[in-house]
């Protein structure tokens, strides 16, 4: 299983805040999902965009699950994330 955050190279300040708290939040957990593998993808090149499969929506940064876009541009909470994880194991 994969939890994919993905983000541009040279983002926007808002963007820069979302994907530290994104990233901050795979650090905690972790931990808890030992055969879960965190992937952090930066994007250089807005043509690199059609390479990651499973994006759907170009707001970053983007959380995929096992190739499965679960949110853009926002932040998840704790819970939101071990939920997502848990209902797809």
């Amino acid at each position: 299983m994969t939890v994919q955050l993905v983000e541009m190279k040279n983002p926007c300040q808002s963007c820069i805040i979302v994907s530290d708290l994104m990233i901050s939040l795979f650090e905690k957990i972790k931990p808890e999902y030992p055969d879960v593998d965190f992937i952090i993808t930066i994007i250089e090149k807005p043509e690199e965009i059609r390479k990651i499969q499973g994006l759907e929506v170009e707001i970053f940064p983007a959380v995929l699950i096992n190739d499965e876009q679960i949110t853009c541009g926002n932040i998840l909470h704790r819970r939101q994330l071990k939920s997502y994880i848990d209902i797809r194991r």
